[in-house]
This record gives structure tokens, sequence and C-alpha cells, in this order.
């Protein structure tokens, strides 16, 4: 900071070679007066700037971001996906500094929950949530680069993902899921799945509201991207929906309120059935059905809520793959 007098006569602070405010006066006592006091003040706030930079943790500025998001605009989904990745971070690499945080920790973070058997899809997932984080405390000059953002030369930090074809239930395995699963709204719960292909975050928002008997229709809502959409209820589903007895207002299912419950349930019964299966696999039973059964592919985007179609495209591999497998057993042998 310097003290400067212009030619017009009037002091003034210069804060770099750039910026400079005017003390609107030309008496040289009250000018350097000013100025002292501005010095120290901005020392104070310079010292108080620094600190609170070495000073924030994760966890400071985990609650920091976390009540800024609940301002904005974006889905609960995206909200808990956040709490969430900064619950496993910290868990796995301790509440350091956030100026500690470097690719060699998001690597322990990542080689920590593979051995606890967490998918790499699902651990990417986090490292969005997290990278997304990390612009804010670059914006907000807490960091000095985003240690989740890849540099020339450098890997980057998220796993490199061959898209497979989706893994879908076989006829026989769906048969042997029904009969192991003792639970009879469990058995709604899996029947929606299969003929809605909703997500389980989805299934547990679903209220009566939603299940619109007389048209024939499930109403998915405030998904990601904040497109609602509406799913036929096929009539073996319509079924099941009356055979069950469904609460008058409120909550389809008031009992799972907690989406990695379902996930647990479903695993115990795929266990009892004999068959290895993960629950977003109901969902791709749903899309991977309808594709080779010649449903249009943009139909399918629709009714699974995709918001590009690329993301859909990977089902219609399966249409040459469900070809390749019919011609292979024809036989016309002696």
């Amino acid at each position: 900071m310097k003290l400067i007098k212009r030619k017009n006569g009037y002091y003034y602070i210069y804060l770099d070679r750039l910026r400079s405010v005017s003390l609107k006066t030309n008496d040289e006592v009250l000018a350097h007066q000013i100025f002292e006091q501005e010095k120290t003040r901005y020392r104070g706030n310079k010292v108080s700037q620094i600190e609170k930079i070495q000073g924030i943790t994760l966890s400071r500025f985990r609650n920091e971001y976390l009540k800024l998001r609940q301002l904005q605009d974006i889905t609960q989904e995206t909200r808990d996906n956040d709490t969430l990745a900064f619950r496993k971070f910290i868990d796995a690499v301790g509440d350091i500094n956030l100026r500690q945080v470097t690719k060699d920790t998001i690597n322990e973070f990542k080689l920590t929950y593979l051995n606890r058997g967490d998918s790499k899809v699902y651990l990417d997932i986090l490292m969005r949530s997290l990278r997304t984080a990390f612009n804010y405390a670059l914006d907000k000059g807490y960091i000095d680069k985003n240690p989740f953002l890849k540099e020339r030369g450098e890997p980057s930090v998220f796993f490199r993902i061959d898209k497979e074809l989706p893994r879908f239930l076989q006829l026989n395995e769906i048969d042997a899921l029904f009969n192991a699963i003792d639970n009879s709204a469990f058995l709604l719960a899996i029947k929606i799945y299969l003929y809605t292909g909703i997500k389980r975050s989805e299934l547990i928002k679903l209220t009566m509201q939603d299940i619109d008997m007389q048209n024939g229709f499930i109403y998915v809502r405030g998904t990601k991207g904040k497109k609602d959409r509406a799913i036929p209820i096929n009539d073996e589903l319509k079924t099941e929906l009356l055979k069950y007895q469904l609460p008058e207002i409120g909550f389809l299912f008031t009992q799972w309120r907690n989406a990695d419950t379902i996930s647990r349930l479903f695993h115990y019964y795929c266990t009892k059935a004999g068959i290895k299966a993960k629950l977003r696999d109901l969902r791709h039973s749903f899309g991977s059905y309808l594709i080779m059964n010649g449903t249009d592919i943009k139909k399918v985007k629709e009714l699974l809520g995709h918001g590009d179609i690329k993301t859909t495209e990977i089902y219609a591999k399966l249409t040459k793959e469900h070809l390749v497998e019919a011609v292979n057993k024809l036989s016309f042998g002696s």
C-alpha cells in the first residue's frame, strides 16, 4: 500500500499498481491519519483471511459448502450425493486441511473403498460431487488448484471404465427371485422396478398421488434434470397393485425411507434365490427387454428418463447381440 498525492492535489491510497482509492482530501495530516488506519485494517483482514484459508479442514469446508448447496436449485439426489461423498472421503483420509488434499490422498480414498467392495462407477459418482465442491473452494481462494481436475501429462483421478452391455436378469432368474421373496411389499417393489425401470431413490419417493390407476400411469416426479415422467402401468403390474393393500395417502412404501435398505433386502433375496445380481440390474432388465422386443430407442430413453440418448444407446447393442444369439440357435442338421 502506498499514499500518493496526485497532480489534482488530492491524496490516493494505492493498493497495488492497478487499484487506487481516493481519500477525497488534500490535507496532508488527515491523509496520513486515514492511511495509517487503512493499513492496520487491511493487514488485519489479510491475516484473518490467511488464517481462514490455512486453518480450514475438510469438515469445516463441508459444512460451509453443504449449507450453500441447500440454497441452490439442485435435486435432493445431488445433495445426498454431496453429503455422502464428504462423509466417505473424510472417513478414508481423515479430517485433514483442505490444502493437504492431493491426488495421492484421492488414490488413498479410492483404494479404501475398492477394498470395501464399492464399484468404480459408484466411486466416480462420489468423486464428481467432490470435484464440484473443490471448484467452489478454488473460487473462494481456499486452494490453489483442484486435485480432482486432470492436469496435462497426468492421468485422471477418475476410473477409465469401458462401457459394457448392461447386465439384465434372465427370465429363469426372475422366476427364482420371485419365488424366493416371502415379503409381499418387497415383491411388489421388485415388480415395480421391473415393469417401470425406476431408480431406488425414485421408488422410495413414490406416493399414492403418483399412482394413477384410473388412467394407468405411474408418475415419477422431481428426478435428476427436474424432468417428470409418466410410465404406463403394465397389465400384470396393475394386477399386483390391486392385490396389495395400498395406503390411502402418503408414501407407497412407508416402511422403507432409506434407499440402502432396499439394496440390502435385494441382496438377501438374491442369495436366497441362488442368483448374482445388483439392484440396478432390474432397471437394466426393463430397458433391455424393451429393446429386445423391438421398442424404439427414443421411447426407451423417455421411459428411463435419460437426459441424453447416448446413455440409452448402450441398450441398442443388445439388439445385435440378441439377433446373433437367435441365429446361433438355428439347427438344420440331418
